[in-house]
């Protein structure tokens, strides 16, 4: 019986230890792993004027300038797009095992724990570092979207991305500028290998509208069954939308700025009219 239980607690000990290093991975991956600028850098006051800059090119339907700057507001962050097939694969295959360990106990629990562990101060940098890089992701995505199907090489990396960096940026996003990553991210699995994924990102943005107070004109057709419905079942093009650009305002929590979405530049086939349920014009809250 003795050798048993001698057994029994060396294996709880083992599983024990590697559950510990498997936290602590996840935590120097998903916590400590992405690029931090601080707010009083001037590194951060160059991202957030080659962002705008972006914003404006977007607005003028620039979207070569757009791309470069954006480049510029990655390269901050010591980031790249993968270019070669291998490294879009990779990149794209981790980043859904983040979105994976997003949805489950164990990841919100290593964010959870990696926020407890840090000061506010760095933990607040962290967040509105996480939220430029998912605006900088969402942007190119949108540009990605809105060329047409030639450029779809590397979009589910630029989704995914962009939501998981969202996710982690806490109250520092707001909900409309969730929204409409949710919205774009499913638009980008919409044309991809896993098309059905695309209803539970529209869903989660639905019901963050859901919980907004004050719903934006360009999202209130989401909100009704047959716009919905609209969304999901019709197969989408894209154009090139002209689109006028909200100028930028400070302020703390990061919002989404003045860009060429997807969500007003697609068409699509079907028996309900584009017009019906679609809104023209958008216009977003830069920082």
């Amino acid at each position: 019986f003795l050798p048993r239980t001698m057994w029994g607690l060396e294996n709880m000990i083992v599983w024990f230890i590697n559950i510990l290093l498997l936290a602590g991975g996840l935590c120097r991956l998903i916590v400590y792993g992405d690029p931090v600028i601080p707010t009083e850098s001037k590194t951060f006051l160059e991202l957030r004027r080659w962002r705008r800059q972006a914003e404006f090119n977007m607005s003028l339907n620039e979207h070569e300038k757009a791309q470069s700057d954006l480049s510029q507001c990655l390269r901050c962050f010591g980031r790249s797009l993968p270019s070669s097939r291998i490294e879009i694969y990779a990149a794209t295959l981790w980043q859904i095992v983040r979105q994976i360990l997003h949805k489950l106990w164990i990841g919100r629990w290593v964010l959870n724990v990696g926020k407890w562990l840090s000061e506010k101060k760095e933990r607040s940098q962290a967040e509105t570092s996480a939220a430029e890089l998912a605006i900088a992701y969402e942007r190119i995505l949108s540009l990605r979207l809105s060329q047409g199907p030639q450029l779809t090489a590397g979009t589910l990396f630029l989704a995914l991305s962009s939501v998981n960096y969202a996710e982690a940026a806490g109250e520092n996003i707001n909900k409309i500028c969730l929204t409409e990553i949710y919205i774009n991210a499913a638009l980008a699995f919409k044309q991809s290998m896993l098309p059905l994924v695309h209803k539970y990102y529209i869903a989660k943005g639905k019901n963050l509208l859901a919980s907004a107070p004050v719903v934006p004109a360009k999202f209130k057709w989401l909100m009704t069954e047959e716009g919905f419905r609209f969304l999901t079942s019709n197969t989408w093009q894209y154009a090139r939308p002209i689109i006028t650009c909200a100028g930028p305002v400070d302020g703390k929590t990061t919002g989404s700025g003045g860009s060429i979405s997807a969500i007003t530049s697609g068409n699509a086939s079907g028996n309900k009219s584009y017009d019906e349920f679609t809104s023209q014009g958008s216009k977003t809250d830069a920082l």
